[in-house]
């Protein structure tokens, strides 16, 4: 008992755990200066087709389809996940195109991603330029509570 008196949380269920350790992240993340970037690709090696970075009061600061350039395939199991087709990129502007959006978006954030490896790789490979601050990966983290 004298245990659980010195660290309450011990006696806490594991959902309420987890809730609480959500609502921590989500509560450093606003006070911290984080955003969310989303990415599809046209394939798990592919080239973005889709960007999308939000901030933690829901405001959306980029958020396009993106031309990908000429040559580029969406192989079926991308278009299964994203259900985005080449016809749907026709007019899109290319990466080149939105970088500096994307860069003043996340510049000095934590940038927070459900698969940090796979988005910071794709976007920092066509960018070519340090995105944000740091990368926080939501799967690595879910895993971790779950």
């Amino acid at each position: 008992m004298e245990s659980a008196l010195r660290n309450p949380t011990r006696r806490l269920t594991r959902p309420v755990r987890r809730m609480l350790t959500w609502l921590l992240l989500w509560w450093w993340c606003r006070t911290n200066g984080a955003v969310i970037v989303d990415v599809e690709t046209s394939d798990l090696e592919g080239k973005i087709i889709e960007i999308c970075v939000m901030d933690m009061r829901g405001q959306v600061l980029v958020d396009t389809r993106i031309d990908p350039g000429p040559g580029v395939v969406i192989t079926p199991e991308a278009f299964a996940v994203h259900q985005i087709a080449v016809t749907d990129l026709v007019g899109a502007p290319t990466i080149d195109q939105v970088a500096d959006r994307v860069l003043a978006a996340t510049a000095g954030k934590t940038v927070i991603a459900y698969n940090a490896h796979f988005d910071q790789a794709r976007v920092e490979g066509e960018i070519t330029a340090s995105v944000g601050r740091r990368w926080f990966c939501l799967m690595r983290a879910r895993s971790r509570l779950e």
